[in-house]
């Protein structure tokens, strides 16, 4: 299969969302694909939603249980490990693909054949599969790269590209479609729990690789109390790990002599009139209830230790403490 994709699920549990995930990928209208499933749960569940979607003699489906819990993250790099196909995208076994997802991607790769990874948009679901909308992620629109919303896909390359990405995450990570081979054995760093995706593409600019993007949305990312990122919100471990990721990646930036980032290359983003709860950086409209009005901090031009990403560490530190006051929406 010339260019063809593996779609590998990294299971934990939820087995009611692994069966809309693998529907998802039989509903692909580009057939170049194959579906693999890495069991690392404390049940045996795969394969009995396998057999029940009538799969379990499918050539383009395969299973493999781990003999012990490798975590999430190591065993989203053990699903990397086991892919025999030029292309790659770790499927969350919550999530579901749109039916063109691989049909974007293969078209993004074919077009792209020097660059390491692809990316695309991705609408908000919740746990019954209806469609959310998130400010949280609709501000991340603004952190974009000049020149995104022109052309089919776009390009993120060098220090400019970091500047952006550091300031607004805005590549939903599980929409990441990876060249094997350009990734070269670079994997997630298994230490983390909730920045994994965002130290890998820093680290992949700063190795020199291009990532490329498209305004296209192909993937339906749920959002839901379960989840990881929402877990590991209201334990305060996800701002813990951003701040000390802005730390390591200022640190290399500065070794590689990435010091100064282009002008207006992103605005900031601008202020949405709320009710009360929400601004457009997810902490609280009014700052006075969870602490004094700060100014707003201008975008960042020096890439350093403390001035790489102000706004970005301030959104933690306000979240931390909406999270603790229950203001956090």
């Amino acid at each position: 299969m010339s260019e063809a994709l593996t779609l590998s699920i990294p299971y934990y549990r939820g087995s009611a969302y692994l069966r809309r995930a693998i529907e998802s990928v039989l509903e692909q209208d580009d057939d170049q694909w194959l579906l693999a499933i890495r069991d690392d749960g404390e049940r045996d569940e795969v394969r009995a939603v396998v057999h029940e979607l009538g799969l379990a003699d499918d050539p383009r489906v395969s299973c493999a249980r781990n003999g012990s819990n490798l975590g999430m993250v190591a065993n989203w790099n053990r699903c990397l490990d086991a892919v025999e196909t030029p292309l790659a995208t770790l499927l969350h076994a919550d999530d579901a693909l749109d039916p063109s997802y691989v049909r974007t991607m293969r078209s993004l790769a074919r077009r792209h054949p020097d660059d390491t990874a692809f990316f695309c948009e991705a609408r908000i679901i919740d746990e019954s599969g209806h469609q959310r909308f998130s400010l949280a992620d609709w501000i991340k629109r603004f952190y974009l790269p000049a020149g995104a919303n022109r052309g089919d896909s776009f390009s993120l390359s060098g220090e400019s590209a970091l500047e952006a990405l550091m300031a607004g995450n805005f590549i939903m990570c599980p929409t990441l479609c990876f060249r094997i081979d350009k990734l070269a054995g670079r994997r997630f760093d298994p230490t983390h729990h909730q920045v994994q995706d965002l130290e890998l593409t820093s680290r992949l600019l700063m190795d020199g690789d291009t990532l490329v993007g498209t305004r296209r949305s192909a993937y339906a990312y749920r959002r839901h109390a379960a989840g990881a990122t929402a877990l590991q919100s209201e334990s305060l471990l996800r701002f813990h790990e951003e701040l000390a990721l802005f730390d390591r990646v200022a640190e290399r930036a500065a070794a590689i002599g990435w010091r100064r980032a282009p002008q207006d290359d992103h605005p900031p983003p601008p202020r949405v009139p709320g009710d009360g709860r929400s601004n457009a950086v997810t902490g609280p409209t009014s700052l006075a209830r969870v602490g004094p009005r700060r100014r707003r901090a201008a975008p960042p031009r020096v890439i350093s230790s403390s001035t790489m990403c102000p706004a970005r560490v301030r959104q933690g530190k306000l979240r931390a403490q909406a999270n603790r006051r229950g203001l956090l929406v």
